[in-house]
């Protein structure tokens, strides 16, 4: 096995990586210009197998990743850089925290921004993505043998959800079946059906309340 390393002009290591008969094997590791470890990550025959971790420059967790013979699997997440979180610090205390000083030296927590999820074919099959706060925002699934996803979108709460529909993927993501909405307490808004054309039909629209000046 031959172990090749990287060096940077000021003696800081840039990557190390191994290989064997000019394969990739093994564990890669990259560190960013600051001398921080940017990621870290296994290869079996040049192609990336095992749990790939990539950092950002402030050395918190970016990203944690599965891969097996190349093809993503298992559960995918990407994490917030809370180091630099002063602009939702205290919109965090008010929504999470009720004493102000807990954040002082906690805000650096990690909260998830991106989750994805792979079959063992290496087929994305769900997506759910969150706010700064890691409140979930989207969430769809989706089925490979039917090619229909389901697409929930959620209220700022994080917990109820604003509205369902589905979308089959075939030349392009068409919306089909029925569609529905729903207020932050959870009780239905507007609906409707989309017929194969595109068309929607059975409307039911809630009355707008019109707000005061």
């Amino acid at each position: 096995m031959e172990n090749i390393t990287s060096i940077m002009i000021r003696g800081k290591i840039e990557m190390e990586e191994n290989f064997e008969n000019n394969v990739r094997v093994g564990e890669r590791k990259i560190w960013h210009l600051n001398g921080i470890l940017a990621s870290k990550e296994s290869f079996v025959n040049d192609s990336l197998d095992g749990k790939l971790e990539r950092y950002y420059l402030t050395g918190q967790l970016k990203k944690v990743e599965f891969y097996q013979k190349g093809k993503p699997y298992n559960v995918h997440r990407r994490y917030n850089d809370t180091t630099n979180f002063d602009g939702f610090k205290y919109e965090w205390i008010e929504n999470f925290d009720k004493i102000k000083d807990s954040l002082k030296n906690e805000y650096k927590r990690l909260t998830i921004s991106l989750e994805q999820i792979y079959n063992s074919d290496g087929e994305n099959i769900a997506h759910r993505s969150f706010d700064r706060l890691g409140r979930l925002q989207l969430e769809v699934i989706y089925n490979p043998n039917t090619k229909i996803s389901t697409r929930v979108f959620y209220h700022k709460n994080g917990g109820t959800m604003s509205s369902i529909s589905y979308e089959k993927r075939e030349k392009g993501y068409d919306h089909f079946g029925h569609y529905q909405t729903y207020d932050e307490f959870g009780l239905p808004k507007d609906s409707w059906d989309y017929i194969d054309s595109g068309k929607r039909i059975n409307e039911k629209i809630a009355p707008r309340i019109k707000k005061m000046n």
